[in-house]
């Protein structure tokens, strides 16, 4: 897959009848980790951010820092 492909849910395995149809998706990276993942192009337009969920929590102080990587 290469960065700002575009495809169906149905072709990439996501949700099912006809919402898999219609909802498409986008290839993209996260500018800080780099991390690839699909996006639904819905949420690419509306927001623009391209951030993964874990770079995400970190601009927004959701995830403490001190204990980032222990678990």
């Amino acid at each position: 897959m290469e960065i700002g492909e575009i495809k169906s849910g149905s072709e990439i395995g996501r949700g099912t009848g006809s919402e898999a149809r219609f909802t498409k998706y986008i290839w993209l990276a996260c500018p800080h980790c780099k991390k690839e993942r699909w996006v639904t192009t819905y949420l690419y337009k509306k927001n623009g951010v391209t951030l993964c969920q874990v770079c995400s929590g970190r601009k927004n102080g959701k995830i403490n820092a001190k204990l980032w990587g222990k678990g």
